[in-house]
């Protein structure tokens, strides 16, 4: 027996001392040549040093600042598999909790606790994870944690008081963000907090009277975090647009707050943080970013623009004109503005000064199929129906989708005693708006001359 045992312990031996089972080194599709050249760098230095934890290690937050997720996670799992540091830990739970897994996220995360208990972001972002998962109650204790170790961690402050909020106890938030404002007068967040804690209260009155400065809300310090900048292949700026264009307006809100709050102090990071903020149903913070950078500097075209943008989706028509010619006052050759303010003016019911708007706007730039809608459209609301025509045959041709253009062509064609066309526009399509329906039913009957 003895012989036996001595046997066992040296084959548990020779198996905890092997080396972890080969890894390759993670593929790609095509890459921008900045970052093929840094994951290159990052292939060379893995294919030198095979069983390296730190070659692994800088191969994931490569991977992991170019947005390449999956990839940047094998590279994670390697680097701990041949011993890498808590971080590591740490950076996985990040991947997990962008690729959309809580409970790996949460375990991962865990572990970085098990091997370093006092690093209180870790114990910042399990509550994070958990107040996704909706355990509110475990997310406020994580978040308690983490002010326990960072006094003046002021996310993980936050964080206690969205879950007690979350678990209805709004009398108990407003308690907590009282003594918050005290302490942190400088963070406009928690004046953000404080206004939503007197709604969930039934404070209504009082949340519509607390005025908002913003400012962006400082998590703590996260040094692990911190270690992932010079990875970064895509400015923040570039990955927060393409977020607030593909439906990931709380991904960039986060993204952009974090940057600001770590000494970002560009307008236009404020800009897109605002129309993030207006995405997320947030229009008092949105205004309240806009006015702190303006404040700042006044003729921000950047802003100013946003600040147009979020005027007219609010339907504040006059004051969206007003801010447009404020711009253009400055830049006046921004097609962009020309044409924005030519379908104000549409809007407006005033279709003459929108022609002469959406033509200078068509001069610097005649690319864009919307505008020319807008334009054939203008037209033909001052019955100019053969000058329409061109411009919304463009338009519709181009793939512009404007409201009302396939229509009005069709009326532009019976005007110019073109029915036969208006008639094969309009059954040659599918979805037919109820004007369209009624024009071709008119068509088919005769009612309307040929």
């Amino acid at each position: 027996m003895k012989r036996a045992s001595r046997w066992i312990l040296c084959c548990a031996l020779a198996l905890a001392c092997a080396p972890a089972a080969s890894v390759e080194f993670p593929t790609t599709g095509a890459l921008t040549p900045e970052l093929e050249a840094a994951v290159a760098a990052a292939r060379a230095r893995v294919a030198a040093e095979p069983e390296d934890a730190q070659a692994w290690l800088v191969a994931g937050m490569t991977f992991e600042g170019g947005d390449l997720l999956s990839q940047a996670e094998v590279c994670y799992r390697r680097a701990l598999a041949l011993g890498a540091p808590p971080q590591a830990w740490y950076r996985l739970s990040v991947m997990a909790w962008k690729l959309g897994d809580l409970s790996a996220a949460v375990g991962s995360i865990q572990r970085a606790i098990e091997l370093v208990p006092n690093y209180a972001p870790s114990h910042w972002r399990l509550g994070t994870y958990l107040f996704d998962q909706g355990d509110f109650s475990a997310a406020e204790a994580a978040h308690r944690r983490a002010t326990e170790l960072d006094p003046k961690f002021v996310g993980a402050w936050a964080g206690i008081a969205l879950a007690q909020m979350a678990s209805d106890r709004s009398e108990e938030a407003l308690a907590l963000l009282a003594d918050l404002r005290a302490r942190f007068p400088e963070h406009g967040h928690l004046v953000v907090l404080t206004r939503t804690a007197l709604t969930e209260a039934g404070r209504r009155e009082e949340a519509e009277r607390l005025r908002v400065a913003w400012t962006p809300l400082a998590t703590g310090l996260d040094p692990w975090q911190a270690e992932l900048r010079p990875y970064l292949q895509k400015s923040v700026m570039d990955k927060a647009r393409e977020l607030l264009g593909s439906g990931g307006a709380a991904e960039a809100v986060r993204l952009l707050e974090g940057w600001l709050a770590e000494g970002g102090g560009d307008r236009n990071a404020c800009a897109y943080l605002a129309w993030g903020y207006f995405l997320l149903g947030r229009p008092g913070d949105a205004r309240a970013t806009l006015e702190a950078a303006l404040a700042k500097d006044p003729d921000s075209v950047l802003v100013l623009g946003m600040l147009a943008n979020l005027q007219e989706a609010s339907q504040e028509l006059p004051a969206a004109l007003a801010t447009c010619e404020r711009i253009l006052a400055v830049d006046p050759r921004n097609g962009a503005l020309q044409a924005q303010r030519g379908r104000i003016l549409a809007r407006l019911k005033r279709p003459e000064e929108a022609l002469v708007a959406l033509g200078a706007a068509l001069e610097l730039d005649g690319r864009a199929p919307e505008v020319w809608a807008e334009y054939g459209l203008a037209q033909c609301a001052l019955e100019r129906w053969a000058e329409g025509v061109p411009a919304l045959e463009r338009a519709l041709r181009d793939g512009a989708k404007n409201a009302g253009a396939r229509g009005t062509l069709a009326r532009a064609y019976v005007e110019t005693g073109r029915a036969d066309e208006a008639r094969k526009l309009l059954e040659g399509a599918s979805g037919l708006a109820r004007d369209e329906q009624a024009l071709l039913e008119e068509l088919r009957q005769g009612s309307v001359p040929r």
